[in-house]
């Protein structure tokens, strides 16, 4: 035989779970406003650590000998190069003859 299964939903322990962390919250922000230069100076401090680890990992990559493997040189490719060149110059005439002079219906 299966077990009865109450339908009624006990919204008690949930109300006094939500009182409960939200009296945790409070009792945390007031300890942030009391000791607010102490908890500025943490902050700082993470964040000071923190862009120090980030600064140090991308410096130590770039010197490592992973990417003085590239001995290739680069080729210019004038063709690209003229192609982008002629596109610019043909958006340049649009705008050139897209001004017209209109007149002033105001006069």
């Amino acid at each position: 035989m299966m077990p009865k299964i109450s339908k009624k939903i006990s919204f008690q322990s949930l109300q006094e779970l939500l009182l409960g962390s939200t009296l945790k919250i409070k009792a945390f922000l007031w300890f942030v406003g009391k000791h607010s230069f102490l908890c500025i100076l943490v902050l700082f401090l993470i964040n000071i650590s923190f862009g120090e680890f980030l600064f140090y990992r991308y410096t130590a990559i770039s010197k490592s000998d992973k990417f003085k493997s590239f001995d290739t040189p680069i080729i210019f490719q004038e063709n690209t190069y003229l192609f982008v060149i002629g596109e610019l110059e043909k958006r340049k005439n649009i705008f050139n003859n897209s001004l017209e002079q209109y007149n002033d219906p105001f006069q």
